[in-house]
């Protein structure tokens, strides 16, 4: 299992692709990744407001993980996904 919480909005956003297609390279098959970070607060000058430009599920989804589930909780947006099995 791959875990991040509130790390993902320390990744510059240009980077956070290759950060998660490094968590997909490192996961075994049918492994599990789970990320949960600040939801955009909607607030322009938030330091969250950029975090979630790119929400966290297209982020797994083009590195190549079959999302199960996302959301939104009151302060935090969460994916859950799996690496596929490649057999």
């Amino acid at each position: 299992m791959v875990t991040s919480t509130l790390a993902t909005h320390h990744i510059p956003e240009a980077v956070r692709p290759d950060a998660f297609a490094q968590m997909y390279r490192v996961l075994r098959p049918d492994g599990t990744l789970l990320v949960a970070d600040f939801r955009p607060s909607g607030r322009r000058h938030s330091p969250h407001a950029r975090a979630g430009a790119r929400r966290l599920g297209d982020l797994a989804a083009a590195a190549g993980f079959r999302v199960e589930a996302r959301g939104d909780l009151p302060l935090l947006r969460y994916v859950r996904a799996v690496r596929p099995d490649s057999a």
